[in-house]
């Protein structure tokens, strides 16, 4: 699987799961390590993806980037 399908995968799961999610669960949904994980979370958050939360409590999107999925 590609980064770019990870990340993607990634945010496809912060859309459906109830959120927070913690990083191992969004890990064995995408299929990589929570560190990997963690890696993910921060490059989303460089791109510009509104996604709350911190390591150890779950992460969530803001309502804002939950209503811009087309």
């Amino acid at each position: 699987m590609t980064r770019t399908d990870r990340l993607m995968r990634l945010m496809d799961a912060l859309r459906r799961l109830p959120a927070p999610v913690t990083a191992a669960r969004l890990a064995e949904q995408t299929g990589v390590s929570p560190r990997q994980m963690y890696r993910d979370i921060a490059t989303l958050r460089a791109g510009g993806a509104l996604i709350d939360g911190a390591a150890g409590v779950g992460y969530s999107l803001t309502e804002e980037d939950r209503k811009s999925v087309v």
